[in-house]
């Protein structure tokens, strides 16, 4: 069995100050072997959450995460991965399963409060392994900084999600559609950017974590933003016949959220610029997940590409 390269290794082949440049074939063969690593550790443990789109999910997990941070050991990048299959696992359980307004307040409630640190409920999977992955992070080099951060993200993430939910299902039943800002101002909050980088900076070996990490934290919102609006010119179309609420069915045209994709990302890059060029890591793999998140949706969607991700 092939071992996946280590951060020495990849530190050899990787200029970690060029966050934005074409991977070499050395590069892409680090990156490989570190997603099939990552996705074969994780194989038992995305079927524990009893949910075929989490393991469906794992491979595109693992390769952002991989794509990321390549420098990080096998260990570390799982826990950005285990993040994103976690989200996909209860967005999905959130989808299919019969709640009603009430029910479902509380299922997204009762998730919330597990991630602020309440006892989870044993008999459910889901529950169990966001206790468990908070607690992992909490472990890594950086987790009593960044482990906090992230109880915080889910939770937010979990608000938005349940506003995206309550919107859907207001216009489904006869009631008025938010209002755009509105809608973007929580709809931001669910793009699941931070809620899947967050891990990977409990694990990376900068010096002063606290020092920069605002920096980091004020930054994401631009991200997340541009992530969000790519979904939703990707997804119009999809999202439009299932009666999801999103920028473009609110009255965005796809021109005015290619703008405003360019305009956030652009803002998100500058304000990690000189992170970045000091060889900032946790800044780097931000940057790099981006733009990975980004070019996916490109694919799906070109209209979606903002100014050099075409």
């Amino acid at each position: 069995m092939t071992t996946p390269p280590t951060a020495r290794q990849s530190a050899a082949v990787f200029d970690l100050r060029m966050a934005d440049r074409d991977l070499s074939p050395m590069c892409a063969a680090d990156t490989f072997m570190t997603a099939t690593a990552v996705v074969s550790q994780l194989k038992d443990w995305a079927a524990t959450l009893r949910d075929n789109g989490a393991r469906d999910v794992t491979l595109t997990a693992a390769f952002g995460a991989a794509v990321a941070a390549p420098w990080l050991p096998v260990e570390a990048i799982q826990l950005g991965v285990r993040a994103g299959v976690w989200l996909t696992a209860f967005d999905d359980r959130i989808d299919t399963e019969a709640y009603d307004a009430g029910s479902a307040g509380r299922a997204f409630d009762r998730y919330r409060r597990t991630a602020l640190g309440a006892e989870p409920d044993a008999a459910d999977p889901l529950n169990t392994a966001l206790a468990q992955l908070a607690v992992d992070i909490e472990r890594q080099q950086w987790g009593a900084v960044v482990g906090p951060l992230w109880r915080s993200t889910v939770a937010n993430t979990l608000i938005a999600m349940a506003a995206d939910r309550a919107y859907a299902t207001a216009v489904r039943d006869g009631g008025s559609p938010p209002g755009i800002e509105e809608y973007l101002r929580i709809g931001a909050r669910s793009s699941g950017l931070d809620f899947t980088v967050v891990p990977l900076w409990a694990a990376m070996p900068d010096a002063d974590m606290p020092c920069f990490l605002p920096v980091l934290t004020r930054a994401m919102p631009h991200a997340c933003m541009a992530l969000r609006l790519a979904n939703d010119v990707a997804g119009q179309d999809r999202e439009r016949a299932e009666g999801v609420v999103n920028a473009v069915s609110l009255g965005m045209s796809p021109p005015q959220a290619l703008a405003s994709i360019t305009h956030h990302t652009q803002q998100f890059q500058s304000a990690l610029t000189p992170l970045v060029a000091a060889g900032n890591r946790s800044a780097i793999a931000t940057v790099r997940l981006l733009q990975w998140a980004l070019r996916a949706y490109t694919t799906a969607s070109p209209s979606t590409a903002p100014e050099g991700l075409a």
